[in-house]
């Protein structure tokens, strides 16, 4: 069997979702080791799963998009706040593969250093999303921007545009 190396983002809602299918994993016979937020390793262990913290350089980046008074400064300072991060959960993740030597990698979809190491690597991957897939659609605004949907001709140039 296979061994998975699942690299997340130090956010709840971007870990929780993943736990039944990395047990479903586990389950099949592979061998999966999580890093996490250090405050759900215990919980994730308990649950059955290989899981070690992620360090502290890649914590101490604070995402600040709720400090932003309008939509395009929240999604700027978001985007720039998980680049900085990016800094160093690539490294991180690098010293991950070194230790454990997975056959493939599960790479959080705001873990932006982590996907481009994963991608460099040589190794297989995926990037896991824990919501909706941001699939576009006829009617349905472009993803992460949050816009609502929008009916007429307006609505649909601004999501042909967008």
């Amino acid at each position: 069997m296979s061994r998975f190396l699942a690299y997340l983002t130090p956010a709840v809602g971007h870990t929780l979702p993943y736990v039944p299918g990395l047990l479903e994993l586990q389950r099949r016979g592979h061998e999966v080791h999580v890093r996490a937020l250090p405050s759900l390793v215990e919980a994730l262990r308990a649950a059955g799963l290989t899981t070690e913290p992620l360090p502290a350089e890649v914590l101490e980046v604070e995402v600040t998009d709720y400090l932003a008074t309008t939509d395009s400064d929240r999604l700027h300072a978001g985007q720039v706040d998980l680049m900085r991060r990016g800094r160093f959960n690539g490294p991180d993740l690098a010293r991950a593969v070194a230790d454990l030597a997975p056959d493939a990698l599960l790479v959080d979809s705001i873990a932006y250093g982590a996907m481009a190491r994963a991608a460099a690597s040589g190794l297989p991957w995926a990037m896991l999303i824990p919501s909706v897939l941001p699939w576009p659609g006829r009617g349905v605004p472009p993803y992460g921007l949050g816009l609502p949907p929008r009916r007429g001709p307006v609505g649909r140039l601004r999501d042909a545009v967008l």
